[in-house]
C-alpha cells in the first residue's frame, strides 16, 4: 500500500508551484520527463496510503475558483527546514513518507 504524488515544482501560468499534478501507484514509473531527480516536477512518495484513498482523492479536488485554481490543494515547499522529508523534497525534488509526514503541508487554495 504506497502511491506517490506528483508536484509541479515551477508555476507556468495554469498551474502554481506546489500544485498536485496526479497522484499513481509507486511502482508505476512516470517516464524521462517525470522522474529524474531534480526535474519540474517533485514526487512524494506516500508509504501508508493507496492511489484510491479518501486522502489521497481529496488532493486531486478541483479548485473552489476554478478559472483560477486548477485543483483546491498544493503542497506547501518551505525555503528551508531541519525536517528530514522535507529536507531531502528541498534538495532533490523527492521524498518518501507517510501521510501524517505530509498533512501539515497540505495548503488549500482560497
Amino acid at each position: 500500500m504506497s502511491c506517490k504524488i506528483v508536484v509541479n515544482r515551477f508555476g507556468n501560468g495554469t498551474t502554481y508551484r506546489g500544485d498536485v499534478i496526479g497522484i499513481y501507484p509507486s511502482t508505476k514509473y512516470l517516464g524521462k520527463l517525470v522522474e529524474p531527480k531534480g526535474g519540474a516536477f517533485a514526487i512524494i512518495e506516500i508509504t501508508d496510503k493507496d492511489v484510491d484513498s479518501i486522502e489521497m482523492l481529496e488532493l486531486l479536488e478541483p479548485g473552489v475558483d476554478y478559472e483560477k485554481y486548477d485543483k483546491m490543494y498544493y503542497i506547501l515547499e518551505p525555503e528551508e527546514t531541519t525536517n528530514p522529508f522535507l529536507d531531502d523534497l528541498l534538495k532533490t525534488g523527492r521524498t518518501t513518507g507517510t501521510y501524517s509526514d505530509l498533512a501539515p503541508w497540505i495548503g488549500e487554495h482560497v
